[in-house]
Formats: C-alpha cells, sequence, structure tokens
C-alpha cells in the first residue's frame, strides 16, 4: 500500500501512480480535482465527526479527559463544541486554546464562534474564522510571536533556533522568554514540536535539538491574521507560496518606504 497524503496537485501524484496486483494507493486531498480519475478510482469523502464523538475528543484537548468536568459549565463546553462543526483540527486547537480559561472566556468563545459562518472541511475560509479564537487568548507578545510562523513553507520542519533568533534579533526578546512563548504555542497547538531521537527532556537548554512545524492550516491562519494591514503599513511582507516574481500587491511599495521589520521571499527558483 502506498499513502500520498496531502496532495495539493495532481501532477505532484502523476509519475508516482501505478497499477499492480495486490498494489493499493491512498490519496488525501482537500481538493477533488488533483485525483486522477480511472476505472480503478473510488472516492470517499470523510464526514465530520459525529456529535458523541465530537464531545469526547474536545473534552480530552480543553479537559484531559472525555466527558465534561462536574465543575464545569455543560451548556457552555457543549455550545463551543458545537461551533466546531466536528472539524477535528478545529475540536483540538480550540480546545487546547480554553483549557484552564475562565466561564468569562469560555463565554467570548462561544459569541465569537457564533458570529463566523459555519464550517465543513470544503470551506477552508470558515474554518480559519472559527480558529482565530484559539489566537485572540494570546496576549499580544505571544500573538506577535505566533504571526511569525506564516514566513516559513509549509510542510516541513525548521530547527527551533532560527525561529528563536527572530524574536530574539528581530522582536527584542530575551532567548528564555522567547523560549517560553515557543512552548506556549506547542502547548496550544499552534506548532508541533520535536526533538532529536535520544535527546533529553524539552527544556531550554535543549533548544538547538528541537525542530519545530506546523499544520498548513494554522500556517494559513497565520497568514490570514498578517496580512489583516495594508502592504505599506504592515510589519511582515510574507510570499505565502512559491512564485516566480514578486507578488503584485508589493509592487505598491516601488516608491514608497515599508515598515515591514520581516521580510519571506518563497520563490520557484
Amino acid at each position: 500500500m502506498v499513502v500520498l497524503d496531502d496532495v495539493w496537485s495532481k501532477s505532484n501524484v502523476e509519475d508516482l501512480l501505478f497499477e499492480a496486483e495486490g498494489y493499493k494507493t491512498i490519496i488525501t486531498t482537500r481538493q477533488d480535482y488533483t485525483i486522477p480519475i480511472s476505472n480503478s478510482t473510488r472516492v470517499y469523502n470523510i464526514p465530520m465527526l459525529q456529535k458523541t464523538d465530537a464531545l469526547a475528543l474536545f473534552c480530552f484537548w480543553a479537559f484531559g479527559r472525555p466527558s465534561i468536568p462536574t465543575t464545569e459549565d455543560e451548556d457552555i463546553v457543549k455550545m463551543v463544541e458545537a461551533e466546531c462543526k466536528g472539524l477535528p483540527l478545529a475540536l483540538k486547537v480550540i480546545g487546547s486554546s480554553l483549557r484552564g480559561e475562565p466561564h468569562l472566556v469560555w463565554e467570548n468563545a462561544n459569541k465569537k464562534l457564533r458570529r463566523a459562518e459555519s464550517i465543513s472541511e470544503y470551506h477552508r475560509d470558515n474554518l480559519l474564522h472559527c480558529l482565530e479564537t484559539s489566537v485572540d487568548v494570546l496576549d499580544d507578545e505571544s500573538k506577535q510571536c505566533f504571526l511569525d510562523l506564516g514566513a516559513f513553507p509549509k510542510g516541513r520542519k525548521f530547527s527551533v533556533d532560527s525561529l528563536l533568533d527572530i524574536w530574539v534579533y528581530v522582536r527584542g526578546m530575551e532567548w528564555q522568554d522567547a523560549f517560553v512563548v515557543l512552548l506556549e504555542l506547542a502547548s496550544r497547538n499552534l506548532l508541533n514540536l520535536t526533538s532529536d531521537p535520544g535527546s533529553r527532556a524539552i527544556s531550554f537548554g535543549c533548544a538547538s535539538e528541537l525542530s519545530f512545524s506546523q499544520h498548513d492550516v494554522m500556517r494559513d491562519l497565520a497568514l490570514r491574521l498578517a496580512n489583516h494591514d495594508s502592504s505599506i503599513h504592515c510589519k511582515r511582507l510574507f510570499m505565502p507560496s512559491k512564485e516566480d516574481s514578486i507578488p503584485r500587491e508589493w509592487l505598491t511599495l516601488k516608491d514608497q518606504t515599508s515598515k515591514a521589520q520581516f521580510v519571506s521571499i518563497h520563490t520557484g527558483l
């Protein structure tokens, strides 16, 4: 069995596909047109989680257990969980962001989620709308650090040292404070930390042995929030995907001074 995960382009898989007795290929994608169609192709649209499973997953990330604790407001928990519309990523990220938070924060999160449109696996913008709540609970410094993550291309791991360098030398943070923010973002599932095999437990002294990566939806969220300001006034200029030329909106800066502190160019070369 060959598994091709998170495919975005049909051309990326055409050279890898083959048919032979006893072999199967599984492709996961958010876009149906990337799937090469043949007589043997079978398409399965993965449904959202059912109510019971969705609530259990949400409670696991929000409370560390598969059910609502008796000390919590059952109604508000179920209302917030319902706004995730059964999407596992939303259940995980929003549940983690509300873990240990007071009742007032839960109520505020519910109000914001209710103002967003319904979420489904086919409506990426609606998911980002929902996930913005997980960033709202961060303090301003941590939020700015999260937005910096949009500079790193999706689908790859990067050294934690490279990220800490940005926060220390661009944001003027102390090394230890930057590492604490890193752990906070990881605890809220806004980035993923991995350590080298055989390395020590995660601590400030082992930063050079750590790598980080980000789910592409969370990176898209960082890009979305970072681009709220115009190109002239924004703090960051990020090229979101590989391009052969400078983005058109950047041309507005040709005869003007940009206030960007951080520029990320992802060329097609």
